[in-house]
Protein backbone atom coordinates (compact mmCIF):
# COMPACT_ATOMS: atom_id res chain seq x y z
CA UNK A 1 0.00 0.00 0.00
CA UNK A 2 2.76 2.72 0.82
CA UNK A 3 4.60 1.56 -2.04
CA UNK A 4 1.12 2.19 -4.12
CA UNK A 5 1.09 5.71 -2.86
CA UNK A 6 4.68 6.55 -3.54
CA UNK A 7 3.91 5.98 -6.89
CA UNK A 8 1.27 7.72 -6.90
CA UNK A 9 2.98 10.93 -5.39
CA UNK A 10 5.44 11.06 -8.25
CA UNK A 11 2.69 11.38 -10.54
CA UNK A 12 0.96 13.73 -8.69
CA UNK A 13 4.24 15.73 -7.65
CA UNK A 14 5.10 15.96 -11.67
CA UNK A 15 1.58 16.55 -13.15
CA UNK A 16 0.09 18.94 -10.34
CA UNK A 17 2.17 22.21 -12.41
CA UNK A 18 0.00 21.78 -15.38
CA UNK A 19 1.36 22.63 -18.68
CA UNK A 20 4.87 24.11 -16.57
CA UNK A 21 5.53 20.49 -15.67
CA UNK A 22 5.02 18.53 -18.34
CA UNK A 23 8.76 18.70 -19.84
CA UNK A 24 9.60 17.19 -16.30
CA UNK A 25 6.82 14.32 -16.96
CA UNK A 26 7.85 13.54 -20.07
CA UNK A 27 11.86 13.56 -19.14
CA UNK A 28 11.00 11.16 -16.27
CA UNK A 29 8.26 8.94 -17.41
CA UNK A 30 9.03 8.92 -20.84
CA UNK A 31 10.80 6.25 -21.79
CA UNK A 32 8.68 3.13 -20.30
CA UNK A 33 10.67 -0.02 -20.55
CA UNK A 34 8.64 -2.89 -23.15
CA UNK A 35 8.74 -5.26 -20.25
CA UNK A 36 5.04 -6.40 -19.18
CA UNK A 37 6.16 -5.53 -15.57
CA UNK A 38 3.52 -4.33 -13.34
CA UNK A 39 4.58 -0.23 -12.37
CA UNK A 40 4.96 -0.71 -8.80
CA UNK A 41 7.88 -2.92 -9.82
CA UNK A 42 8.89 -0.47 -12.53
CA UNK A 43 9.20 2.51 -10.26
CA UNK A 44 10.98 0.84 -7.18
CA UNK A 45 13.93 2.21 -5.97
CA UNK A 46 16.18 -1.41 -6.04
CA UNK A 47 19.47 -0.57 -5.07
CA UNK A 48 21.81 2.30 -3.94
CA UNK A 49 23.34 3.07 -6.93
CA UNK A 50 19.87 3.18 -8.18
CA UNK A 51 19.09 6.04 -5.60
CA UNK A 52 21.60 8.20 -5.85
CA UNK A 53 21.24 8.06 -9.77
CA UNK A 54 17.42 9.39 -9.05
CA UNK A 55 18.94 11.92 -6.98
CA UNK A 56 21.10 13.11 -8.85
CA UNK A 57 18.37 13.62 -11.73
CA UNK A 58 20.66 11.53 -14.07
CA UNK A 59 18.39 7.92 -13.81
CA UNK A 60 14.05 7.85 -14.81
CA UNK A 61 10.94 6.97 -13.08
CA UNK A 62 12.55 3.54 -13.95
CA UNK A 63 15.91 3.50 -12.91
CA UNK A 64 17.26 4.00 -16.29
CA UNK A 65 20.07 6.78 -17.38
CA UNK A 66 17.89 9.55 -19.35
CA UNK A 67 18.16 9.89 -23.14
CA UNK A 68 20.94 13.27 -22.49
CA UNK A 69 20.03 13.84 -26.10
CA UNK A 70 16.58 14.20 -26.07
CA UNK A 71 14.79 17.75 -26.93
CA UNK A 72 13.54 17.32 -23.52
CA UNK A 73 16.60 16.67 -21.57
CA UNK A 74 19.08 19.69 -23.32
CA UNK A 75 15.12 22.10 -22.69
CA UNK A 76 15.42 21.29 -18.89
CA UNK A 77 18.95 20.47 -18.33
CA UNK A 78 20.02 23.61 -19.86
CA UNK A 79 17.92 25.78 -17.37
CA UNK A 80 19.48 25.74 -14.27
CA UNK A 81 16.52 26.83 -12.57
CA UNK A 82 14.30 24.33 -14.53
CA UNK A 83 16.90 21.74 -13.65
CA UNK A 84 16.99 22.68 -9.91
CA UNK A 85 13.00 22.45 -10.05
CA UNK A 86 13.80 18.78 -11.60
CA UNK A 87 15.16 17.31 -9.29
CA UNK A 88 13.74 18.72 -6.59
CA UNK A 89 10.25 16.78 -7.25
CA UNK A 90 12.30 13.87 -8.06
CA UNK A 91 14.18 13.74 -4.31
CA UNK A 92 10.72 14.98 -2.56
CA UNK A 93 9.10 11.60 -4.35
CA UNK A 94 12.52 9.68 -2.72
CA UNK A 95 10.87 11.00 0.70
CA UNK A 96 9.02 8.09 2.89
CA UNK A 97 5.54 9.02 3.10
CA UNK A 98 5.22 9.43 7.21
CA UNK A 99 7.49 12.23 6.74
CA UNK A 100 4.60 14.17 4.41
CA UNK A 101 2.09 13.26 7.47
CA UNK A 102 4.51 15.10 9.72
CA UNK A 103 4.28 18.06 7.47
CA UNK A 104 4.21 18.33 3.63
CA UNK A 105 6.07 22.05 3.50
CA UNK A 106 8.57 20.87 5.63
CA UNK A 107 9.54 18.02 3.28
CA UNK A 108 9.10 20.64 0.40
CA UNK A 109 11.63 22.74 1.74
CA UNK A 110 13.79 20.48 2.27
CA UNK A 111 13.57 18.68 -1.68
CA UNK A 112 14.20 22.40 -2.31
CA UNK A 113 17.42 22.44 -0.70
CA UNK A 114 18.58 19.59 -2.09
CA UNK A 115 17.30 20.08 -6.13
CA UNK A 116 19.40 23.06 -5.99
CA UNK A 117 22.34 21.65 -4.07
CA UNK A 118 25.28 19.19 -4.76
CA UNK A 119 25.26 15.41 -6.48
CA UNK A 120 25.29 12.35 -4.45
CA UNK A 121 28.81 10.16 -5.43
CA UNK A 122 29.13 6.92 -4.32
CA UNK A 123 32.90 7.14 -3.57
CA UNK A 124 33.72 10.56 -2.61
CA UNK A 125 30.06 11.92 -1.02
CA UNK A 126 30.84 12.07 2.83
CA UNK A 127 28.14 9.35 4.06
CA UNK A 128 28.22 6.12 6.17
CA UNK A 129 26.09 3.07 7.12
CA UNK A 130 24.22 2.13 11.01
CA UNK A 131 23.31 -1.41 11.75
CA UNK A 132 21.66 -1.90 15.15
CA UNK A 133 22.97 -5.31 16.66
CA UNK A 134 20.48 -6.94 18.93
CA UNK A 135 21.90 -9.79 21.13
CA UNK A 136 22.25 -10.67 24.82
CA UNK A 137 25.23 -9.19 26.80
CA UNK A 138 25.33 -10.42 30.70
CA UNK A 139 21.88 -11.91 30.39
CA UNK A 140 20.54 -8.46 29.36
CA UNK A 141 18.94 -7.63 25.85
CA UNK A 142 21.07 -5.18 24.34
CA UNK A 143 21.39 -2.90 21.23
CA UNK A 144 24.94 -1.58 19.90
CA UNK A 145 25.42 0.61 17.00
CA UNK A 146 27.93 -0.63 14.59
CA UNK A 147 29.18 2.14 11.98
CA UNK A 148 30.27 0.92 8.91
CA UNK A 149 32.39 3.19 5.90
CA UNK A 150 33.58 2.87 2.05
CA UNK A 151 37.64 2.12 2.74
CA UNK A 152 39.52 3.32 -1.25
CA UNK A 153 42.83 2.07 -1.61
CA UNK A 154 45.10 4.54 -4.07
CA UNK A 155 44.25 2.01 -6.99
CA UNK A 156 40.18 2.99 -6.44
CA UNK A 157 39.05 -0.13 -5.28
CA UNK A 158 36.39 -0.31 -3.21
CA UNK A 159 35.38 -2.09 0.58
CA UNK A 160 33.71 -1.70 3.75
CA UNK A 161 35.11 -1.65 6.97
CA UNK A 162 33.92 -1.49 10.53
CA UNK A 163 34.25 1.72 11.44
CA UNK A 164 33.50 1.91 15.09
CA UNK A 165 30.65 0.37 17.52
CA UNK A 166 28.99 2.29 19.79
CA UNK A 167 27.70 1.08 23.37
CA UNK A 168 24.94 2.22 25.45
CA UNK A 169 25.89 3.76 28.70
CA UNK A 170 24.75 0.51 30.72
CA UNK A 171 27.77 -1.66 28.98
CA UNK A 172 30.56 1.24 28.84
CA UNK A 173 31.83 -1.27 31.52
CA UNK A 174 32.45 -4.00 29.86
CA UNK A 175 36.33 -5.37 29.19
CA UNK A 176 38.08 -4.51 25.95
CA UNK A 177 40.46 -6.54 23.83
CA UNK A 178 42.79 -4.46 21.83
CA UNK A 179 42.43 -4.71 18.25
CA UNK A 180 45.18 -4.01 15.47
CA UNK A 181 44.14 -3.91 12.09
CA UNK A 182 44.60 -6.65 9.77
CA UNK A 183 43.49 -5.95 6.44
CA UNK A 184 43.27 -8.67 4.30
CA UNK A 185 42.84 -8.61 0.34
CA UNK A 186 41.22 -12.24 0.99
CA UNK A 187 39.02 -11.49 3.73
CA UNK A 188 36.75 -8.03 2.62
CA UNK A 189 33.06 -6.62 3.33
CA UNK A 190 32.91 -6.42 -0.59
CA UNK A 191 31.17 -3.36 -2.17
CA UNK A 192 28.07 -4.17 -3.08
CA UNK A 193 27.31 -5.80 0.50
CA UNK A 194 24.33 -2.91 0.61
CA UNK A 195 22.74 -4.60 -1.86
CA UNK A 196 22.00 -7.93 -0.27
CA UNK A 197 21.22 -6.68 3.28
CA UNK A 198 24.97 -7.34 4.12
CA UNK A 199 25.24 -11.02 4.61
CA UNK A 200 28.89 -10.85 4.37
CA UNK A 201 28.64 -8.57 7.90
CA UNK A 202 26.21 -11.39 9.26
CA UNK A 203 29.20 -14.24 8.61
CA UNK A 204 31.75 -12.09 9.98
CA UNK A 205 29.71 -11.54 13.51
CA UNK A 206 28.72 -14.86 13.84
CA UNK A 207 31.19 -17.14 12.12
CA UNK A 208 34.46 -15.49 12.09
CA UNK A 209 33.87 -13.52 15.14
CA UNK A 210 37.11 -11.82 14.66
CA UNK A 211 36.67 -8.18 13.28
CA UNK A 212 40.61 -7.16 12.35
CA UNK A 213 40.67 -8.14 8.79
CA UNK A 214 37.74 -5.30 8.40
CA UNK A 215 38.87 -1.96 10.34
CA UNK A 216 41.35 0.47 9.62
CA UNK A 217 41.93 1.46 13.01
CA UNK A 218 41.28 0.55 16.64
CA UNK A 219 38.66 2.33 18.84
CA UNK A 220 37.34 1.55 22.46
CA UNK A 221 33.57 0.26 21.00
CA UNK A 222 35.28 -1.71 18.64
CA UNK A 223 38.05 -3.19 21.05
CA UNK A 224 34.49 -3.76 22.96
CA UNK A 225 32.91 -6.04 20.34
CA UNK A 226 36.20 -7.90 19.98
CA UNK A 227 36.24 -8.98 23.80
CA UNK A 228 32.55 -10.10 23.45
CA UNK A 229 32.91 -11.90 20.19
CA UNK A 230 35.79 -13.64 21.71
CA UNK A 231 35.02 -14.26 25.15
CA UNK A 232 31.09 -13.70 25.83
CA UNK A 233 29.64 -15.52 22.29
CA UNK A 234 27.51 -12.18 21.61
CA UNK A 235 25.64 -13.84 18.68
CA UNK A 236 24.36 -10.16 17.01
CA UNK A 237 21.35 -9.83 15.00
CA UNK A 238 20.52 -7.64 13.19
CA UNK A 239 17.18 -6.82 10.30
CA UNK A 240 17.67 -3.28 8.87
CA UNK A 241 20.56 -0.24 8.56
CA UNK A 242 20.49 3.03 7.91
CA UNK A 243 22.28 5.31 5.37
CA UNK A 244 23.24 9.18 6.03
CA UNK A 245 24.82 11.64 3.74
CA UNK A 246 26.00 14.63 4.48
CA UNK A 247 26.68 16.09 0.95
CA UNK A 248 28.78 19.01 0.26
CA UNK A 249 26.31 21.01 -0.54
CA UNK A 250 22.65 20.57 0.54
CA UNK A 251 21.10 19.40 3.55
CA UNK A 252 21.87 15.66 5.23
CA UNK A 253 19.12 12.97 5.31
CA UNK A 254 19.07 9.43 6.29
CA UNK A 255 17.79 6.44 4.16
CA UNK A 256 16.59 2.99 5.11
CA UNK A 257 17.05 -0.20 3.87
CA UNK A 258 14.24 0.31 1.60
CA UNK A 259 15.94 3.38 -0.19
CA UNK A 260 13.67 5.74 1.17
CA UNK A 261 14.61 9.16 3.12
CA UNK A 262 13.26 8.71 6.82
CA UNK A 263 14.75 11.59 7.98
CA UNK A 264 16.71 15.42 6.94
CA UNK A 265 18.16 18.00 8.65
CA UNK A 266 15.19 20.48 9.23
Amino acid sequence: MLRQISIALVVTLLGSMGLYAQPYYDLYFGNRPQEMMPTSLLLQVHSLDDFIERYNGTFDAYGQPLDTGSAVYKEVRQNEAFWAKYRSLIIESLVDRSLYEQGSSRVQRFAQKAGAGGALDFVDSSWWIEVPLRGTIEGLQSELILQMKILVDDRRRIKWVIDDVVFPESLKHLPALPVTPNISKHQYIPPSAHDNGFIALSRVLSQERDITPYIECSTEGLSNLQYILKYYHFEAEFQEFFVHFQPDAGPSFMLDQNWKIIDFEH
